[in-house]
């Protein structure tokens, strides 16, 4: 059996007046089913986002057995059963005003140059709930971000020492985490200064890592 779905994220009031849902108070619908489902639940229809979501696409094609075909942090995610052949998707992720979704990464991003590590922090943060400085937890996590770091020459991350740290002693600030994955440059990190316990990412460094001073400018990299 083929399933054939296609999600109409348009942001409009109950797109399912068919169904006859009622819309949750304060809530956009995400979209409605333009295609027929079997044993799967029109859950779709009945959940939303709030209004300062914003929707973004991506038609794809997927061989997978089986695909989230709606996403957000107030959804449940939507899984579609087998299909025996190729179905074509639009894919609909939804993202906190301000940020975008990126296919490379599977986050919703956004930016602002010439802040220092504080400051960065803090304009992350107050974009939306959950969101962060960028954090780096594997080679291929790494990659994935190599197409972004490309358009700055530094980018602050979440990766902190503590005041009183050891030399390699760094957690990500956004989860408590201690930093495992690495790629630090040539004799980093040094702790050349007292104040040096800011992980940056820099383009002359061919975007290795360094522990740099915190009051420094760089660009904050935000993610959710």
């Amino acid at each position: 059996m083929q399933y054939v779905a296609q999600v109409d994220c348009s942001c409009q009031r109950d797109p399912c007046k068919r169904k006859q849902y009622t819309p949750l108070k304060g809530y956009h619908y995400t979209g409605k089913i333009l295609a027929q489902y079997e044993e799967v639940p029109l859950r779709i229809c009945i959940r939303g986002c709030r209004k300062y979501y914003e929707c973004h696409s991506f038609n794809m094609k997927w061989m997978n057995p089986s695909r989230t075909i709606g996403k957000c942090s107030l959804l449940e995610e939507v899984t579609i059963g087998s299909f025996e052949a190729e179905a074509d998707y639009t894919h609909y992720y939804w993202c906190p005003k301000k940020m975008t979704y990126n296919l490379e990464t599977g986050t919703c991003i956004t930016n602002k140059t010439g802040l220092s590590w504080p400051l960065a922090n803090s304009f992350c943060q107050n974009l939306h709930p959950g969101a962060h400085l960028v954090g780096i937890q594997s080679e291929t996590e790494e990659k994935a971000y190599g197409t972004i770091f490309g358009n700055f020459t530094s980018i602050w991350t979440s990766g902190k020492r503590p005041k009183d740290g050891e030399l390699n002693e760094f957690y990500w600030t956004y989860s408590g985490e201690r930093v495992t994955y690495s790629n630090w440059n040539c004799s980093q990190p040094n702790h050349k200064y007292d104040e040096s316990n800011c992980i940056r990412i820099n383009q002359k460094n061919n975007y290795k890592w360094s522990d740099n001073i915190c009051t420094k400018p760089g660009t904050a990299l935000c993610v959710w």
